[in-house]
């Protein structure tokens, strides 16, 4: 009888050795399970990012400087060194908020049996301009804007005249100018990478101005437009 209560005795505590075996097993089972489960995401799949617009935050101010040759009312038709210079801020992968600074020079001497003549022209041109691409990967821009110009010329000419005596004269005359005018600006622009933060970009430019608001434009006929073309490289660096 003893020994049949051991027995009992003994199989009850087998039975509980392996309930609380398992209890503590299933405990650790939930606490891993727990664990994995509030493991941070920074371990599991990594995030994929947009590198479009990782760039785009790296990517906010930009400043451009370049040259090229224009043509216009304000080089009366002949070519001319343009040098230019921006700045631009973007509001988006897509859209920038350019402004910009030409300055154009063109001497001219002029060489005539009767008359002679040296010309010096110069043109500022102050612009401010909304840049825009298709999409945030393309590397063509365009943009439109409103412009003004400032532009200053001296002439001064010799011609030879006859006097009443049949004797040979020189006669000097010497004219200035100072204009203003209003207008619109067209940009067209491709961009060549060069790292993450240069770029090359080659950009055509347009301009159209009214009527001058202040002093008058001898370069075109009264009361039309003047304007101007150019084409140039650029060195952009953005930070």
């Amino acid at each position: 009888m003893t020994q049949n209560r051991l027995y009992r005795f003994g199989y009850i505590l087998l039975l509980s050795l392996i309930s609380t075996t398992s209890l503590i097993a299933q405990g650790a089972g939930s606490k891993s399970y727990s664990e994995v489960s509030s493991t941070p995401a920074v371990f599991g799949k990594p995030q994929e990012f947009d590198n479009t617009q990782a760039l785009y935050f790296q990517r906010k101010h930009s400043i451009g400087l370049g040259s090229g040759v224009l043509t216009g009312d304000a080089a009366t038709g002949r070519t001319a060194l343009l040098l230019s210079g921006f700045y631009a801020y973007s509001f988006s992968p897509t859209l920038d908020g350019e402004a910009s600074l030409q300055q154009m020079l063109m001497p001219l001497v002029g060489t005539d049996p009767r008359v002679s003549f040296l010309a010096l022209s110069t043109a500022t041109t102050f612009d401010m301009t909304l840049m825009t691409k298709p999409v945030a990967s393309s590397q063509f821009r365009y943009g439109v804007g409103a412009s003004v110009r400032w532009q200053q010329s001296g002439i001064k000419a010799t011609s030879l005249s006859l006097d009443s005596a049949g004797q040979s004269k020189d006669k000097d005359l010497v004219m200035f100018q100072n204009t203003a005018a209003v207008g619109l600006s067209v940009k067209l622009e491709y961009l060549l990478p060069i790292s993450s933060l240069v770029d090359i970009a080659v950009r055509a430019q347009g301009h159209i101005f009214a009527p001058p608001f202040f002093g008058q434009n001898f370069h075109v006929p009264a009361n039309l437009p003047g304007g101007s073309a150019s084409i140039g490289l650029f060195v952009i660096i953005h930070r």
